[in-house]
């Protein structure tokens, strides 16, 4: 076989159990100046079910008391880092990630990410999971299935009693993604997959960044590919799981010569969720080419410029703060269920030099736009500029600028905006600008 950090992990007749072809464990504390240089890491396979490490007592990462240490990153990951601090300073340069398990790259510490970069990697068909694994006991589908993700967030509990693990108030800031190539990570197969605890359906995304009560922040994507992934291209995303706390604000993000491309969508199978709630809830809302979205952060300081975005099954470009929170009273709780007071702001927004047509055939009504800028309750949107730039034969509108409160200093200038409301549902504007 193909040298390098492959096929480690149990053969799949022996699944669910542990197997990662690089796994920092969260017996290490901080991790600073790495680097994962051209390697080869294809085929690693595993899926966390069960008993798996006792807690050490030098470190508290037993949330639910059960005396065993839960794995957030669920094995089967090309590189997993459950490590409990920071990761600093890390780099990783031509590698290729393919065909691992779950994800290319899964990082799940309690601390911040910072001053880290990505570059010239490749994330090809990681999160197939194993379809030979024995049926009925939750290995043969990926738990995530994303090319590179990190995940600060409660949303990720234990599925050996449903209790949330505690990621959060940890920030990802100063990453640098550059000449990467993400290629059909994620998929779903018929089988339900629910290990007795509960019902994990999968992500899918080229890159999906995750923090809860903390902020997104100084993040570049330059000369990047995302094509066919699952769910979506990239997502950067903040929650909160208390009414009374903010989400973290995603700012100072920029996109240049970007594709993110062809994205499936699945509405009714994205996400995870206990196994009484039914339908997943966390992450429904799928399918964009780019997706920067936010419970009640602000967005500010965005750029696309010489973005495609194009044939996707929701958005081509999705900026929003949609005002939904997890209950207070049930943290745990992996769905957006509960209104919130109030929404952010998105303000400082430039779109030059792109192209978004053809999205939206996945989406719900009013949804597959594309272009999308959207703030809900109390919200306002301010300095937005589109110039130049085309968003055609979409579903529904060609580019949605729409605010619970104000919209000020929107400038669309040299741009093209035809035959959008593809579908003919009667939900589709070639640019329309709206505040409640």
């Amino acid at each position: 076989g193909q040298q390098g950090i492959t096929q480690n992990g149990p053969a799949p007749t022996l699944l669910p159990a542990e197997g990662n072809g690089i796994y920092v464990t969260s017996r290490v504390t901080e991790v600073r100046d790495v680097q994962f240089v051209n390697n080869v890491i294809n085929g690693n396979r595993g899926q966390y079910q069960a008993n798996i490490d006792i807690a050490p007592a030098a470190v508290p990462d037993d949330p639910d008391g059960d005396g065993l240490v839960y794995k957030p990153c669920r094995d089967g990951n090309g590189v997993s880092m459950e490590n409990f601090g920071r990761i600093e300073d890390v780099t990783w340069q031509g590698n290729d990630f393919r065909q691992n398990f779950n994800n290319g790259v899964c990082i799940a510490n309690r601390g911040d990410f910072t001053r880290s970069s990505v570059l010239n990697n490749k994330f090809h068909n990681n999160g197939f999971g194993e379809p030979g694994a024995p049926a009925g006991i939750g290995a043969q589908q990926a738990p995530y299935g994303d090319g590179f993700g990190v995940y600060h967030d409660d949303s990720l509990v234990d599925p050996g009693t449903g209790t949330a693990v505690g990621i959060n108030g940890f920030r990802i800031e100063g990453i640098t993604f550059s000449g990467n190539d993400y290629r059909e990570n994620g998929r779903f197969t018929a089988d339900i997959i629910d290990n007795n605890f509960a019902t994990f359906f999968g992500f899918g995304f080229g890159v999906f960044l995750r923090a809860e009560r903390q902020e997104i922040s100084r993040v570049t994507f330059e000369n990047e590919v995302a094509r066919r992934n699952r769910l979506g291209g990239f997502r950067l995303e903040t929650d909160t799981d208390q009414g009374a706390v903010r989400s973290g604000d995603i700012r100072e993000i920029s996109f240049t010569n970007v594709q993110a491309i062809e994205s499936g969508g699945d509405p009714q199978r994205g996400g995870i969720a206990d196994s009484g709630v039914g339908t997943p809830e966390e992450i429904q809302d799928n399918g964009d080419g780019i997706a920067l979205i936010t419970d009640n952060g602000d967005i500010a300081t965005v750029s696309a410029t010489n973005v495609e975005g194009s044939n996707n099954g929701g958005a081509g470009l999705r900026l929003e703060s949609d005002a939904t929170g997890k209950p207070a009273a049930a943290p745990g709780n992996v769905g957006d269920d509960t209104a919130l007071a109030r929404a952010g702001d998105i303000d400082e927004i430039a779109i030059k030099d792109s192209t978004f047509n053809h999205n939206g055939d996945r989406a719900a009504l009013g949804r597959g736009n594309g272009i999308e800028i959207r703030t809900a309750t109390d919200g306002s949107i301010r300095n937005v500029t589109i110039d130049p730039t085309e968003a055609s034969s979409n579903n529904d509108h060609g580019a949605l600028v729409a605010a619970a409160r104000n919209v000020s200093n929107v400038t669309v200038e040299n741009s093209k905006f035809e035959s959008n409301d593809r579908n003919r549902d009667t939900v589709g504007d070639g640019l329309q600008v709206t505040a409640n």
